[in-house]
């Protein structure tokens, strides 16, 4: 299906280039959002200090949601 298939996509690019930050991790202020997206529905994982811990807590939860889907980058 669609979100399968976007389960196990690159980082995405803005303007040609791809994006400091991996894959589901975003800037909130002085920390770091880990979001992810299941069935049209956002979910935010919390706020972390590193970029690091918030692409483990994206990972742990593409892997719970997407299972063999998820790409582990």
């Amino acid at each position: 299906t669609n979100q399968k298939n976007n389960a196990n996509t690159f980082r995405k690019t803005f303007n040609g280039k791809v994006r400091d930050l991996p894959k589901g991790v975003y800037q909130n202020g002085s920390g770091f959002c880990a979001k992810i997206k299941v069935n049209y529905e956002t979910f935010c994982l919390g706020t972390y200090k590193t970029p690091e811990a918030a692409s483990a807590a994206y990972m742990e939860a593409a892997g719970r949601y997407f299972g063999g889907f998820a790409r582990q980058d």
